[in-house]
């Protein structure tokens, strides 16, 4: 019996990869979505600040405003986004498992707050449309882009790993999904991959190790 043909559609660090027995598994990995940081003003923003990704941070951080501006109060999603903000110095106000989690408790929580979102070029809707039909002042600031990378593998996977939309429309650019599970990161990206197929899975919480915790999980036996 062959080893089991698994795709991230990201580059995984070392660590992350010895996570995989190589006498089991064989791993082919491609970065389809680069990440290119735009030009944009840092705001002089006196609500709270939203990161949705480890990305969003960098942007930030990598302009020399943000060492010495008192950010308010700050929220986001997922557990590396929050350690990468407290290894730059910030204290995470609140941080969810998901974008619509956190939209769902600012709605319920927050009291006449105005909020700045830090993001990449690809909008998300949803959280969009659940502050406007709610009336909360949400101010988007694009600092990053997500290209596509695509790349043409000819070979068919048992599971492929995906993390953002972004990446998945990035593989379909060349390739098919055809029979593979899609392990998704979560859930914003896992309805996107059902769009595309009826075998999808994805994390409660949102990380990469967990995107491979529950591809090996499927194959143990």
């Amino acid at each position: 019996m062959g080893k089991i043909k698994i795709l991230s559609t990201k580059n995984l660090d070392q660590d992350l990869k010895n996570l995989f027995n190589k006498n089991k598994y064989e791993l082919w990995e491609h970065d389809f979505i680069k990440i290119v940081t735009t030009d944009f003003t840092f705001p002089n923003h006196d609500g709270s600040w939203i990161f949705f990704s480890k990305n969003s941070v960098k942007s930030i951080f990598s302009n020399k405003t943000a060492k010495n501006f008192s950010f308010k109060r700050i929220y986001c999603v997922g557990g590396n986004t929050k350690s990468l903000l407290s290894k730059y110095g910030q204290s995470v106000f609140k941080s969810s498992n998901s974008s619509a989690e956190l939209a769902n408790y600012i709605i319920n929580s927050s009291n006449k707050e105005k909020f700045i979102l830090c993001r990449g070029n690809v909008k998300n809707d949803d959280f969009s449309e659940a502050f406007d039909s709610n009336n909360i002042d949400l101010k988007e600031l694009v600092v990053y882009k997500n290209l596509s990378n695509s790349k043409t593998i000819n070979e068919a996977f048992d599971s492929i790993m995906f993390y953002s939309p972004s990446g998945i429309k990035s593989f379909l650019e060349n390739n098919n999904i055809n029979d593979s599970n899609c392990i998704c990161i979560g859930k914003t990206t896992a309805k996107f991959a059902a769009i595309h197929s009826s075998k999808v899975l994805f994390c409660q919480t949102p990380t990469i190790k967990n995107v491979i915790k529950k591809t090996i999980k499927l194959y143990d036996a």
